[in-house]
């Protein structure tokens, strides 16, 4: 038995390292079917407006990211009629810490926003950079 320990510990090591290597199919998401910029020089942005230019110019480039950028304010805010939905009314009459978002309306008022049929009219404030898509062209 102390024969085939080693041997069964190196090819569960061996499976291992392969199904982890192992992809089906091609990336999806942000900036996926781009050309990359090959061996160019690459590129530090040091804020959102440079990076948001870099990812949206035609050149080439190789973008390196070494730090968080937090969007969060570069497109202003809006405030506008929203709704706090019956269950999230009822979460919080609970007193438990549930803290829940209220709901920005869709076109046709609180009749035609789920969940707000029921609902109590608030005022909802949000930051425009979760509304504003970010170009992302092909280099």
């Amino acid at each position: 038995m102390k024969f085939f320990r080693p041997i069964l510990v190196a090819v569960v090591a061996l499976i291992v390292q392969t199904t982890e290597a192992f992809t089906v199919g091609s990336a999806t998401g942000l900036a996926a079917g781009t050309t990359g910029g090959g061996n160019a020089t690459p590129v530090y942005p040091t804020t959102t407006a440079q990076l948001v230019a870099y990812l949206k110019d035609a050149v080439p480039r190789v973008i390196v990211l070494n730090k968080t950028f937090d969007f969060r304010g570069t497109e202003g805010t809006t405030t506008e009629a929203g709704c706090r939905p019956d269950y999230t009314r009822e979460c919080i009459a609970k007193n438990n810490g549930y803290k829940s978002q209220d709901v920005i309306l869709q076109s046709g008022g609180m009749s035609n926003t789920g969940g707000c049929s029921g609902g109590t009219s608030v005022t909802v404030k949000y930051d425009n950079a979760a509304i504003t898509p970010m170009t992302v062209t092909s280099n």
